[in-house]
């Protein structure tokens, strides 16, 4: 059992991971724009991750200084 527990953190870790590199590929690139109100849910099922990995990697962004986060209703690119 703890094997499989280890297996399901890791693999939570690396779907975060991948979420939040694809989160800041499109903020660099442009293609997420600033100033614009942007869905958790939404960006979850466009890049297909759900949304537990979306929302720790958002946070990690957050951080980073890559997005504000605004509780309720979404995130904006700073």
């Amino acid at each position: 059992i703890l094997s499989q527990v280890n297996f399901l953190y890791e693999r939570e870790k690396l779907l975060q991971q991948q979420a939040y590199d694809t989160i800041k590929s499109s903020i660099l690139s442009g293609e997420m724009e600033p100033n614009r109100l942007y869905s958790e849910t939404k960006l979850s099922a466009q890049i297909g991750i759900s949304r537990t990995p979306v929302r720790e990697a958002l946070q990690c962004l957050s951080q980073d200084g890559y997005i504000t986060v605004i509780p309720s209703k979404g995130f904006m690119i700073r």
